[in-house]
């Protein structure tokens, strides 16, 4: 075997290698993206709202959960909780009299979990 012959084998194997680690990761489970949006102007006092836009990986999640705490009542917790279907991602809402009262999201952490066990996390720098 020349050489060249030998460098393009090295080259197949370690991409053979890299793509095994790849599939390997994906199915940890991890969340990949929390993003935030706000509807403050231009919209009614009754329409204001936060949506925080939350996308994982991985199998077996059997719990999304989405904690937070607002600017006006910083000593309290709240949660919203999705239990997940064949979708990887949804949508956790803060509107309404809980918005208006509670005000902006001011740290947030979105964890999954399988039945009681923790399985990834990922937070606000401020939580």
């Amino acid at each position: 075997m020349n050489t060249c012959h030998r460098w393009i084998l090295s080259c197949a194997l370690a991409l053979a290698a890299g793509c095994a680690g790849i599939g390997q990761q994906s199915s940890q489970p991890r969340i990949t993206e929390v993003s935030r949006k706000t509807y403050l102007k231009f919209y009614p006092t009754a329409d204001q709202r936060e949506e925080f836009y939350t996308v994982w990986t991985g199998l077996n999640i059997t719990l999304v959960k989405f904690e937070y705490r607002q600017v006006n009542v910083p000593n309290e917790l709240y949660a919203k909780s999705y239990v997940p279907t064949a979708r990887r991602s949804t949508v956790f809402t803060v509107a309404g009299d809980e918005f208006q009262k509670g005000g902006r999201v001011s740290a947030w952490r979105a964890t999954l979990w399988h039945h009681q066990k923790l399985l990834a996390e990922q937070k606000s720098a401020l939580w």
